[in-house]
């Protein structure tokens, strides 16, 4: 090449292609499509010796894997937008619109044999119940006979 150089080796899923200066040969390194190149990306000949004695390398690039997006499933949530109440252990809940739909009571009752501690009833209006804690089930004493 102009400069007195030799040609560079073929540059392994790259190539190199040269540009006739005032000063001498430039060899500019480009690499394939999905390879990086490491190293030198040109090197320039004068007076008979490359500033880089060597070509750069074509590593593949590792695949880009976009991660599957996290998405958290709705909680459900009842007219009104709350959400429901957990489980009443040793009873039960039941839930009402009312008011055309845009809120809902929830009632609260015990199986048999347990008593309620709390409130009954609770309202859902604007994302907010009206007690913030269901109520609890309480075991009933046993009912007390007195002697004759």
């Amino acid at each position: 090449v102009n400069g007195g150089c030799e040609y560079f080796s073929n540059v392994v899923n790259g190539r190199v292609s040269y540009t006739t200066r005032s000063f001498g040969t430039s060899a500019r390194f480009t690499c394939s499509s999905g390879f990086d190149i490491q190293g030198t990306t040109t090197s320039n000949c004068v007076s008979g010796t490359w500033s880089s004695s060597s070509p750069p390398v074509c590593i593949r690039r590792p695949p880009t894997t976009t991660p599957a997006p996290t998405t958290t499933p709705p909680i459900p949530t009842v007219a009104g937008g709350c959400e429901y109440y957990s489980s009443v252990s040793n009873g039960r809940v039941s839930y009402t619109a009312r008011n055309s739909g845009t809120s809902t009571r929830a009632a609260f009752s015990c199986d048999d044999g347990f008593a309620i501690f709390g409130s009954t009833t609770s309202d859902c209006v604007t994302g907010t119940w009206s007690s913030s804690t269901p109520p609890v089930c309480v075991l009933r004493p046993p009912p007390t006979t007195q002697p004759p």
